[in-house]
């Protein structure tokens, strides 16, 4: 026997193997040895996932910033031409009836048409 009480085995016959020589210490070097090489790999996956992520997340908000102004110019040129259709139609019920500043009502639509137009 040994100091720490276990048996070397029989003279002539080999006693116990080593930790290292054991089945299941090699199925776990294995494992451990396919993790060390599929960690960077999955690692490098998902950060370039990541940057596609947030890429497409900028490109998602700069996509929305760009309708939202659309829909402004949109909504804003509407109502300047809504406001010069009523005008016209103002001046022209006044010319007919023949009252009213005329040549101020076709000043002020005409100019802000071209404020509209030209931004």
């Amino acid at each position: 026997m040994t100091k720490c009480g276990t048996s070397k085995g029989l003279p002539g016959l080999p006693g116990p193997p080593h930790v290292w020589q054991t089945w299941w210490f090699r199925i776990a070097l294995a494992v451990a040895a396919a993790g060390a090489v599929a960690a960077p790999a999955i690692s490098a996956t998902r950060m370039r996932v990541r940057r596609r992520l947030e890429h497409l997340e900028r490109q998602r908000a700069l996509e929305r910033e760009r309708a939202r102004i659309a829909r402004d110019i949109h909504d804003d040129l509407g109502a300047s031409l809504t406001r010069i259709i009523l005008l016209s139609q103002s001046v022209r019920a006044n010319w007919r009836a023949g009252t009213g500043p005329k040549r101020t009502w076709i000043g002020f639509a005409a100019r802000r048409a071209n404020s509209r137009v030209d931004g």
